[in-house]
């Protein structure tokens, strides 16, 4: 039986980078990492259109914690040993120069994924790594892990996973009363009936959006898609809407407000004067795409072609619900494909978060979306995978040092 230093159970983000730092950190160490699939880094790879949205350039720990729908508080004390700008810094040290784009989403300047497989796979190169081999069990006997695969027997000193959205690994992790929060999906879109239809391909900026009945709500930019929406807005609606709408089961009234913020009555009547003249459609009270504004008024809410000076109270009431608070029923999700992201895993409560080890388990870590915690599309998944990956890294380096 073979005995390894560290066996990192997961070949994606959080496991390679786990290994490249311990790697850099200390070159003697033996180090197996099991990937069950045949290939690594599979996520990495598609990730950002295949351009790889590295992390997001928001430095301020307070703030970056506010991406997070689960995880938050957890990770506030360890982005503040390794966050976004040690993320940039650590690729540059690597020779992998990243950008900031306007958006602040930060990526490789190569514009390609491969930038980042191959520095960890360089990193790595001589590192034990077993394709089609995947975790059956492990036991913990003495201070020693023996680890189970579907091919062979191992032990260790230090067990890592890094599994990420794997049933297969919280089932066998439940069976060691290792808590699991039951995973739902996160980051997808939404299904409309129709009539929205003819509207594929319309984005409004800076739309508020909010689950009927809850007090569940986001801004961003809006798409309308040939069989829903999508966008910024709707994918962080549905991560923080997560669990609440599995509960809804994905049927569900969405109000959306066409401005950042609402219009009150006196302002439209304020405009109905200004523009006494014009048809309803040819003005609006703030820019909407012209063809969404004329939906809105005459296929959504059948009012008839008038001018501003014609309409009567009762229409008024109308417009402010059009403009605050138009309401859509959804009917199902889609799966935002390149983000797939799932709200669960190991319960947080039994992590100590200054080394990711399990409080139950000596020597036995977890690190990226193995564990509870997801955040909204932009780098954010990816940058908790770093930073609970560092601290594990570091935690392993800092006890075998003082074990010599």
């Amino acid at each position: 039986m073979k005995n390894y230093d560290i066996i990192i159970v997961g070949g994606g983000a959080a496991g390679f980078f786990i290994a490249s730092h311990l790697l850099s950190g200390n070159n003697n160490l033996h180090i197996l990492l099991l990937e069950k699939s045949q290939k690594v880094l599979q996520k990495v790879k598609i990730s950002g259109g295949g351009r790889c949205n590295v992390t997001h350039a928001c430095f301020e720990p307070k703030e970056l914690i506010k991406y997070y729908p689960r995880g938050h508080q957890e990770l506030l004390g360890p982005f503040h040993k390794f966050q976004p700008l040690d993320t940039i810094q650590w690729f540059e040290n690597q020779n992998v120069p990243l950008k900031i784009e306007k958006d602040n989403r930060v990526f490789p300047q190569s514009d390609n994924s491969q930038s980042i497989i191959n520095c960890f796979l360089k990193i790595c190169k001589n590192m034990e790594i077993h394709y089609s081999e995947g975790l059956i069990n492990f036991y913990y006997e003495n201070k020693i892990y023996r680890v189970l695969t579907n091919k062979n027997e191992y032990t260790c000193n230090h067990l890592v996973i890094t599994t990420g959205s794997t049933h297969e690994v919280w089932n066998l992790l439940k069976s060691k009363n290792i808590d699991i929060i039951p995973p739902v999906p996160s980051l997808f879109t939404f299904r409309f009936m129709n009539p929205w239809k003819e509207l594929s391909g319309i984005s409004v900026q800076n739309v508020q959006l909010k689950i009927q009945d809850s007090e569940i709500q986001t801004k961003g930019d809006f798409l309308i898609t040939h069989q829903g929406c999508s966008g910024p807005a709707t994918l962080a609606l549905s991560a923080w809407g997560a669990r609440v709408l599995y509960d809804k089961n994905y049927q569900f009234i969405l109000q959306i407000c066409w401005a950042n913020q609402e219009i009150s009555m006196n302002q439209i009547k304020e405009f109905a004067y200004k523009n006494a003249q014009k048809e309803l459609h040819n003005a609006c009270p703030f820019v909407l795409p012209n063809r969404l504004w004329k939906f809105l008024l005459y296929d959504y809410f059948h009012f008839k072609p008038k001018k501003w000076i014609q309409l009567h109270d009762k229409e008024f009431f109308v417009l402010e619900k059009i403009l605050n608070e138009t309401e859509v029923s959804v009917h199902g999700k889609n799966t935002f494909k390149e983000e797939f992201v799932t709200a669960g895993g190991v319960n947080l409560k039994n992590i100590h978060f200054k080394t990711m080890e399990h409080k139950n388990y000596e020597n036995l870590y977890f690190a990226g979306e193995v564990l509870n915690i997801d955040a909204v599309t932009g780098g954010f998944n990816f940058q908790a995978a770093w930073t609970t990956g560092f601290i594990v890294s570091e935690t392993i380096l800092k006890k075998m040092n003082n074990h010599h």
